[in-house]
């Protein structure tokens, strides 16, 4: 066995290009070594091994990839995630967008690259790749390319070479796609969590406008800020808790003062619809504690969360503000965990008769 796979005895070695290519084409139709060489790429404790398994498994061919490597999607996908990944993460995500796709879509994938491709923490390179993988996934599903460009315009601002073309790339393919699809009436998929979304269901849903604005918000603006919110506690809201308990939350936003007094104590930034209406809205304060996040439930999924979310995570970093905490309801916890924060406890909240869960969540900027 040795003899006639010599890749398994050089793993640890340096290898050249030439070698691993010949390597990846003497594993052609090979299901046994094909899944060891996945078993050392995700289980091998030995940088080097598992990085020259990747390089290997990069290279097999097309049918190879999709008869014998596919099984291995999740794996791959969980590791390419991993927060411990030891190896160049830009590897494994280029090993999965030459991938065939399967049948199953990662929602925690989708947003991991979503996430990520906004993150200068990780490598241009990584990003890229991410930016890459996040259009290649979203094609059949026009809402999640919508969340997908809005992520995209956060990144205008950044001119590197790689990472503006990995955009103009990706805006292309969304672009392309949409045209394809222009005389869509349904479309059948499953959509991501939006911000107090806990489980949007996957019926068909009719693609609709997209078209919203984000700007700061003021007095005048306590009306409709005050009807979204007791709309989306009362609809939204109702998956997660009793017709009681959104009822007594609901209350909470009776007063048109109280509002008053919340833009008065916190910075506000709502986005609008091409009609001029209120559709969501977040918050931060000086000392970095995010307030609210509400979506209207006619425009769950659409990326609108997100963008807020980067917008008030924006006005803390002006503030000098390293921590965010804030109090976050059973509907919107998976969304908020999607974007890095992190669950310091569990609490029973007074809203206004009644005291409901909730969990006092944080993220290091």
């Amino acid at each position: 066995m040795y003899d006639k796979h010599p890749w398994k005895n050089k793993l640890q070695d340096r290898l050249s290009l030439a070698e691993v290519t010949s390597f990846a084409r003497e594993l052609h139709h090979d299901e046994a070594h094909i899944s060891s060489l996945c078993e050392i790429l995700c289980t091998s404790e030995d940088e080097r091994s598992a990085y020259n398994a990747a390089w290997i498994l990069f290279y097999l061919s097309k049918e190879d990839k999709e008869i014998y490597l596919l099984p291995f999607y999740d794996r791959i996908a969980d590791l390419a995630m991993s927060p411990t990944l030891r190896i160049r993460r830009g590897l494994i995500l280029s090993l999965l967008v030459t991938m065939p796709e399967t049948d199953r879509f990662r929602t925690d994938l989708f947003d991991f690259c979503l996430t990520k491709m906004t993150d200068r923490k990780e490598s241009d390179s990584s990003r890229s790749v991410m930016i890459k993988l996040a259009a290649r996934m979203c094609r059949p599903f026009p809402e999640l390319r919508n969340e997908l460009t809005t992520c995209l315009e956060l990144l205008s601002g950044e001119m590197k070479p790689s990472l503006s073309a990995a955009c103009r790339n990706a805006l292309k393919e969304i672009a392309g796609k949409r045209k394809a699809n222009r005389t869509d009436s349904v479309v059948n998929r499953p959509v991501p969590a939006d911000c107090m979304s806990a489980d949007i269901p996957s019926e068909a849903i009719r693609p609709r406008k997209n078209s919203y604005t984000i700007r700061p918000l003021e007095e005048k603006d306590a009306p409709e800020m005050q009807e979204l919110f007791q709309s989306t506690v009362l609809n939204v809201n109702l998956r997660d808790y009793t017709q009681e308990e959104v009822a007594d939350w609901a209350s909470c936003g009776n007063s048109l003062a109280h509002w008053v007094k919340l833009l008065n104590e916190h910075r506000f930034t709502g986005a609008f619809n091409d009609k001029g209406s209120l559709v969501g809205f977040s918050s931060m304060n000086s000392t970095g504690y995010l307030h609210s996040m509400f979506v209207h439930k006619d425009w769950q999924g659409r990326g609108i969360a997100t963008r807020l979310l980067a917008e008030v995570e924006g006005i803390a970093r002006t503030y000098g503000v390293t921590v965010i905490t804030t109090e976050v309801s059973l509907t919107a916890r998976s969304f908020f965990e999607k974007k890095g924060y992190k669950v310091i406890k569990e609490q029973k909240c007074q809203a206004n008769r009644l005291r409901l869960t909730n969990f006092v969540m944080k993220k290091f900027l």
